[in-house]
């Protein structure tokens, strides 16, 4: 690669860096635990920024803080931790894109834990559909990821299956108090075992436990006042280590209606 410059143009050392990361064989190094994965690596600058920016997203009204006009903040929330270099594995291939971007070859050491699945729970008076069952087992087989089933397509029937063919503690989040109690009794009858259900003024944790986002934000600290457009929530919790216990102790972790 050749660079010319002439007498008026100004390049900041980090676009340089940039220009030139086709012809310098970069390389780093992911460790991936189930819940974080830490990059390391001799890498450019341009490479920590442009990942720091792939793995933020813009915080509505943020325009309306002091901080982001006083021109202290950029307005984006940042999934990407500089100071540790860690990221959240279920993004994993924004960082694996990035890499490829900049021409940086990526080692990675996986050390997630794989959790022994138990005997499979039998399904009650349930027959799935060939792209239910294609959408599971393909959940089963990346079991990372996310599904796109159309409105009316069977939501809750693959993920009765998946439960079903896994049997571990699990965990099933919604955000919506009108689907909550629906989302449970349906899982009941397609499993026929008892299932949990935190949120909506409840807090029965059980093997299966259906839980209310907004509950499980509270049952670690969080106020719900600061958080626009959530469904409101009244569940007492006087002890919010009942909620945390029964989360942290989840071994499948499904999120329901995640699109909104």
């Amino acid at each position: 690669m050749k660079i010319t410059l002439s007498k008026t143009d100004r390049l900041s050392k980090e676009a340089l860096q940039c220009l030139c990361a086709a012809t310098i064989p970069y390389s780093g190094t992911a460790t991936v635990s189930n819940v974080l994965t830490q990059v390391t690596g001799n890498l450019p600058t341009c490479f920590w920024a442009d990942l720091s920016y792939r793995m933020s997203y813009e915080v509505p009204g943020a325009n309306f803080s002091g901080a982001f006009q006083n021109g202290y903040w950029d307005g984006r929330k940042k999934l990407f931790n500089k100071k540790l270099l860690t990221l959240p594995t279920g993004l994993f291939t924004v960082l694996r894109d990035t890499c490829k971007d900049h021409f940086i070859s990526l080692t990675i050491n996986d050390g997630r834990i794989r959790p022994a699945l138990g005997n499979s729970i039998p399904l009650q008076g349930l027959t799935l559909r060939d792209y239910q069952l294609d959408a599971s087992t393909a959940a089963l087989a990346k079991q990372r990821g996310m599904i796109h089933i159309a409105t009316g397509g069977g939501k809750t029937e693959i993920i009765a299956d998946l439960i079903s063919r896994t049997n571990l503690p699990t965990v099933v989040f919604i955000h919506k108090q009108d689907i909550f109690y629906q989302l449970a009794e349906r899982l009941h009858q397609r499993l026929g075992v008892p299932i949990g259900k935190i949120g909506c003024g409840i807090v029965y944790p059980q093997n299966i436990t259906v839980v209310m986002i907004q509950t499980a934000f509270r049952a670690y600290g969080g106020d719900l006042k600061k958080v626009k457009d959530a469904d409101k929530d009244d569940t007492v919790i006087p002890k919010p280590e009942i909620i945390q216990q029964c989360l942290e102790r989840a071994e499948c972790v499904i999120i329901d209606e995640s699109q909104d």
